[in-house]
């Protein structure tokens, strides 16, 4: 669940508290590794979301050169 504190999001996981900051403003509590990773999975689960709104596009597009290529071919059989 995240809560906000003065103008930053903490995140609860389990027994944990991670703020959603560059590791550079790690506390001294917090162990590297186990930010490190967590900032991994985050950039990981950003970068996946980022995916799929560009598939999304993508197929949008797809569709509307497939669409425009009938259009095309049916105006150049009426012509004939």
């Amino acid at each position: 669940m995240a809560v906000p504190i003065s103008g930053t999001i903490r995140q609860d996981y389990g027994k944990a508290c991670v703020f959603m900051l560059p590791p550079f403003f790690c506390q001294p509590s917090c162990e590297s590794s186990h930010w490190r990773s967590h900032h991994q999975q985050r950039k990981l689960e950003m970068l996946r979301f980022w995916r799929d709104g560009l598939e999304r596009q993508l197929a949008a597009v797809t569709a509307a050169m497939t669409t425009l290529e009938g259009q095309i071919q049916r105006d150049h059989s009426d012509e004939s």
